[in-house]
């Protein structure tokens, strides 16, 4: 039977027994970033398809070809289930992919999609405009908080970020906005599997209206998941 909502994830792999449930596609041997990004989705969505697509090259970097090919699989999947509701998370970021063509033309379609949504890290870098893939409108970027509640030291910020979430894992060393974005992406997949008549779009525009003012905080107003 055709799935209700999977969820792709651009990254490293997944080991899959240490994300649990069911996970399909490019898995690791160790517990890497994409692991660590399913964990987070699987820990907020315990029942959603996960699938996994490798997008990076042996140096460890995210790779435009490849980054094209995995968005080719998900245009494809979702032609072939035009039923299914899709939920990408890309929490990698590289300034150089934003100039391939064949992946602003992938990513546009993708987008203009409304059985799918694609979320996104909102970057690193600590600077206030849009690097790939945050500097696609239709993206849903999401920028990090540290424990203290305030935006994160690293996290990129400004108008394109449409919500906040930690960037830590607990019991980890590991930090950035990577971590972020895959809390909203469970949140996504979790209310789509609860309410199958709820497009990608309507489960957004709820989580928004949820979403908790951040106090006392100039760079995020607003935006901070529930």
């Amino acid at each position: 039977p055709e799935r209700e909502t999977v969820v792709f994830i651009l990254n490293s792999g997944v080991e899959p027994n240490f994300v649990g449930g069911v996970v399909k596609g490019d898995f690791e041997k160790e517990i890497k970033h994409g692991s660590l990004i399913a964990k987070l989705i699987r820990d907020s969505s315990p029942q959603a398809e996960i699938v996994s697509i490798r997008v990076e090259g042996e140096q460890g970097k995210p790779e435009a070809d490849k980054i094209s090919l995995a968005l080719m699989k998900i245009l494809a999947y979702m032609a072939e289930n035009p039923e299914t509701k899709v939920v990408v998370n890309i929490s990698l970021g590289a300034t150089y992919v934003r100039y391939n063509m064949t992946v602003d033309a992938l990513l546009l379609r993708l987008i203009s999609d409304k059985k799918g949504v694609v979320v996104v890290a909102a970057g690193n870098e600590g600077v206030s405009f849009p690097l790939f893939p945050a500097s696609y409108p239709g993206v849903i970027s999401v920028a990090a908080i540290d424990k203290s509640g305030k935006k994160a030291g690293y996290s990129n910020y400004g108008e394109f970020v449409k919500f906040v979430a930690p960037g830590w894992i607990e019991g980890k060393k590991e930090e950035g906005t990577s971590f972020a974005a895959p809390r909203l992406t469970g949140l996504i997949a979790e209310m789509l599997l609860r309410n199958p008549k709820f497009s990608p779009q309507e489960a957004i525009k709820i989580i928004t209206e949820t979403a908790k003012p951040l106090k006392g905080d100039t760079y995020y107003k607003n935006g901070l998941l529930g």
